[in-house]
């Protein structure tokens, strides 16, 4: 077996090998590894041992060792890509070079062409690091193998996986296809479309969303006819993720620029194709501007679809809802069509979801690209406008008022014509967002509204950095932001009381997105629904949908950055939420204690009662923490598990690892040892279901002093000789499947706080100004506090020497004997009884 070291000549990097200093990923390297608490090798010494990876690599590709030798070596470059040291852009390319080349290998074993796509996938997954003038595939290789494969006659058929691969490998490495060869892909792909059979139109398709350069989309026309002539949901639903792709990317204008491809030279690309029409000429026509000649992208009416096209795709975005409607039969009939499609095509990779490719497609289509209407809400104007003979001033005019012609141009909302197609849409389908109205259709329309708010946020990020190439009068505006939040806002505080939990689940993300976006407009309306229902709490079920909305928009709550005026509402809604600890609804404990632990990520439970008035009247917040209110929302937060404490706790478990262990450690061992004594866990069983309630209060105590271990390894050091007695006890008297699993869980959870590497705490501010004097009298001012990576500063537990033999200690004396007792009953003399299975078990 090799032995991974390096050569003992020192290697050094060829000069396009260097790597300058102000790179990007350098510095978040450096950045990072100034954070870790132990110290990391070089980057020149790690050089050396990618050269000797490398080098490995390229020996068992001669030697054609594919298995087990390129694998091997394959997983040792995965391992050092995963310390993310900077990998050269000519390391890079080479390596993506080999390991397509390998992919396409005929006859090559499907195990190793799975594994090098995977690495081929990481190599070239960053659009900054690599680009098409830097690498250059040949398409050919791939559709060879897809157009022998696909469809096999019965004699030839096999099951395999060769079908996906390759159209894996496709999906990887399209955006390395020079553009020029689309024309040489539509020769081969547009001929084998037959309208008569339904296998042909797919596969044409598929071949044809999977190869088609993107970055020049002078196909999309001939590509958005045949989709109009096809009634097919697979077709659907693979066209709408090629067009959610494609307008995801050209709301760059610099991607699609004629000029680039003249840049672009062949090598790797396979042949060069033949010399056809030009299409810079229609290019200049249609895109160029005339005056200056600037290349302005493919923008058309709305976004890059023409109007018409972008009728047909709302169309079949209503139809992909799936929403039972009284004269849409036409648009349903898809599914069934597509029963005679071959079952082959399973065998390709699947096409993400349409709702998120709907999504997608609506939010990238965006523009201030119309006039403006009214905004939502705003009154009528008062003055009505006078007829044209009274405005020219003719004297007894009989012109009537509504004979004044309206206006021609069209206004949209925002002036945005993609987002007034939403809102139509969004008014139409509103009925089925209500709990009454609810079905097979509600979880798409819920996850509709959660993919564009999320796809929403995340280009409106990408659109405020400072290397954004989206001209100005094309980006998105906070105009358009706030109809947007407008628009979706009333549907999700329908949707928020669905008895579904997948449709509650999306509403709240979509909740979580929109108080980034707008906080103001969604954390009144779910605190006028909240505030009633938790002084009432009439109605179980929407008691705990309120608290989930709460715990939803809780960032509005608590950060000053996202809305500043909403800290006011905290106390209120954790006095009123106090009922929702209840022993007798765990579902309902369970939201509350989420929206705690939601909330206390961004704030400092304290009292500032003690607080200077003229301190706290500063900012006008009344964010005081009672001691009365305290004393209450932790003895009551649940009796069973506080009841010992003699007064209330003011940090968390683990901001005060030892003041928790002194208090939960005695008491939990006392009872476990109590309950071991009286026969709790002595039923031998092997299952997890059958649990006898006498062994209750076992597992409660267990699980107790399991949670209160997992925060500071040296706050065990005290209790050793208490914690190794009692899993002695525990190891010997639980023969109870859910006794000695959890016991194995206890003693898993203190090997791991006492050897592994992790925070010690996860505090909102930094250590040292959590300490300060500052902070301490006016952390309201504080809340929700965000850091930069190189800002943040963590404190770490490494084990010592005490934890580490601490450690060895129960190995020594509980893992050893329970291997050597493992042994002895593997003996063939040992009879295969009930209690044997039971001791096995254990």
């Amino acid at each position: 077996m090799h032995s991974l070291q390096p050569r003992p000549r020192k290697m050094t990097d060829p000069p396009h090998f260097s790597i300058p200093k102000d790179h990007v990923s350098f510095d978040k390297f450096k950045t990072y590894a100034a954070s870790i608490p132990y110290s990391i090798e070089p980057n020149s010494q790690m050089q050396d041992l990618l050269d000797f990876i490398i080098t490995r690599i390229t020996q068992t590709i001669l030697a054609k060792d594919y298995e087990p030798g390129l694998l091997q070596w394959d997983s040792m470059l995965a391992y050092w890509l995963m310390l993310k040291y900077p990998l050269p852009k000519a390391k890079r390319i080479a390596l993506a070079k080999v390991y397509f080349n390998l992919c396409v290998i005929p006859g090559m074993p499907l195990s190793v062409v799975s594994t090098c796509a995977e690495t081929l996938q990481v190599l070239t997954r960053s659009k900054r690091k690599l680009r098409v003038e830097d690498l250059r595939f040949d398409w050919r290789p791939i559709w060879e193998v897809l157009e022998k494969d696909l469809f096999l006659s019965r004699r030839q058929f096999e099951i395999t996986q060769t079908s996906y691969y390759m159209g894996h490998l496709a999906e990887i490495t399209r955006r390395f296809f020079h553009p020029a060869c689309a024309d040489d892909m539509l020769e081969e792909f547009v001929p084998r479309i037959n309208g008569m059979d339904l296998n042909s139109v797919l596969s044409t398709q598929y071949f044809m969303n999977t190869f088609l350069p993107l970055s020049h989309p002078f196909w999309m026309p001939m590509v958005m006819k045949l989709w109009q002539s096809v009634n097919s949901y697979m077709f659907d639903e693979r066209h709408l993720a090629l067009l959610s792709t494609l307008a995801e990317m050209h709301v760059d204008p610099t991607i699609s620029d004629p000029d680039r491809i003249d840049g672009i030279p062949f090598d790797g690309a396979g042949e060069k194709p033949r010399v056809r029409w030009n299409k810079k000429d229609y290019y200049d026509d249609c895109y160029r501007d005339p005056v200056t000649g600037r290349w302005k992208g493919l923008y058309q009416d709305v976004g890059i679809f023409t109007q018409e096209e972008w009728d047909f795709i709302m169309c079949k975005c209503l139809a992909s809802m799936q929403i039972p409607l009284a004269d849409g039969g036409s648009l349903t009939t898809g599914p069934s069509v597509d029963e005679q499609a071959s079952f082959e095509f399973s065998r390709l990779p699947k096409s993400q979801w349409r709702i998120f490719s709907l999504a997608r497609l609506i939010v990238y289509s965006m523009f201030p690209d119309g006039k403006q209407s009214s905004q939502s809400g705003s009154a009528t104007p008062f003055e009505m406008p006078l007829p044209p003979t009274m405005m020219n001033g003719a004297a007894g005019g009989g012109a009537d008022y509504f004979s004044i012609p309206l206006p021609k141009e069209r206004s949209y909302l925002a002036g945005c014509k993609a987002l007034d197609s939403l809102a139509r849409l969004i008014v139409s389908v509103e009925n089925f967002f209500h709990p009454s109205n609810s079905g097979a259709w509600t979880a798409d329309l819920s996850a509709f509204v959660k993919y564009i708010v999320l796809e929403f946020n995340k280009r409106w990020h990408e659109e405020e950095k400072e290397d954004c190439n989206v001209p100005m009068n094309r980006r998105l505006t906070p105009e358009i932001r706030r109809e947007l939040v407008r628009c979706l806002r009333t549907v999700a505080l329908l949707a928020m009381f669905s008895r579904d939990g997948a449709t509650v689940s999306n509403i709240q993300s979509a909740m979580k997105s929109i108080t980034v976006m707008e906080p103001e407009l969604i954390l009144h309306p779910v605190l006028e629904r909240a505030i009633p229902s938790l002084e009432a709490l009439v109605e179980t079920q929407r008691t705990t949908a309120v608290i989930k909305a709460l715990g939803a928009v809780a960032l509005a709550l608590v950060s000053r950055d996202v809305y500043y005026a909403g800290s006011k509402h905290l106390l209120n809604i954790l006095e009123l939420l106090l009922p929702g600890i209840d022993l007798n609804d765990p579902t309902k404990t369970m939201c509350t204690t989420a929206f705690l632990v939601e909330v206390s990520q961004y704030v400092k439970f304290g009292d500032l009662t003690q607080v200077e008035a003229a301190a706290v009247s500063e900012d006008n917040v009344k964010a005081s923490w009672s001691p009365d209110i305290r004393k209450k929302g932790i003895i009551d937060l649940p009796q069973v598990r506080f009841d010992l404490l003699p007064e209330p706790t003011e940090e968390h478990a683990n901001a005060n690892p030892a003041k928790t262990l002194a208090r939960f450690v005695p008491f939990c061992i006392k009872n476990i040892r109590h309950e071991i004594e009286h026969g709790a866990s002595s039923l031998r069983t092997t299952s997890m279901t059958r649990m006898l309630p006498s062994d209750a209060t076992l597992h409660w105590n267990l699980a107790i002093l399991r949670g209160s271990i997992c925060n500071d390894g040296r706050a065990i050091l005290p209790y050793r000789e208490e914690l190794t007695s009692l899993l002695k006890l525990l190891h010997e008297k639980t023969f109870s499947k859910r006794g000695f699993s959890w016991t194995g869980n206890l003693i898993c959870s203190i090997v791991l706080t006492l050897t592994h590497t992790y925070p010690l705490e996860n505090k909102f501010v930094n250590p040292d100004e959590w300490e300060s004097e500052d902070f301490q009298r006016n952390h309201h001012k504080y809340w929700g506090k965000l850091y930069s990576a190189k800002d943040v500063k963590i404190q770490w537990h490494t084990a010592s020497e005490e934890e580490l033999d601490f450690a060895f200690d129960i190995f020594e004396n509980l893992v050893d004997p329970t291997i050597t007792l493992l042994q002895s009953l593997l003996d063939e003399s040992v009879p295969r009884d009930a209690v044997w299975r039971n001791d096995f078990c254990r």
